[in-house]
């Protein structure tokens, strides 16, 4: 997995104030962020990929119409292999 800001990867440009706005709800099922809802088919489909890299990322989520920020997220729970940015190894909110 490739972590990295949510400025990186929301496809809809969504700074962090804007994207909690629309996925308050995300706990209960639906929000309000239609690319936040197609993400588990990403997750889905990389995770039986096994060996994906940044552009089978951003097809699979363009497919999908879902979002890659949260598909990280998920995805680097299982990683054999997560890379990141050196600064998120050091600051304690990241880790």
């Amino acid at each position: 997995a490739v972590l990295g800001s949510r400025k990186q990867y929301c496809p809809i440009g969504k700074n962090d104030e804007e994207c909690a706005e629309l996925t308050k709800n995300k706990n209960r099922g639906e929000t309000a962020c239609g690319w936040y809802n197609k993400t588990n088919a990403v997750v889905e489909e990389l995770h039986r990929a096994r060996v994906w890299d940044m552009e089978d990322l951003d097809s699979v989520a363009k497919s999908h119409l879902g979002c890659q920020y949260y598909a990280m997220r998920a995805l680097h729970k299982n990683a054999d292999l997560v890379l990141c940015p050196y600064n998120y190894v050091f600051d304690a909110n990241i880790r």
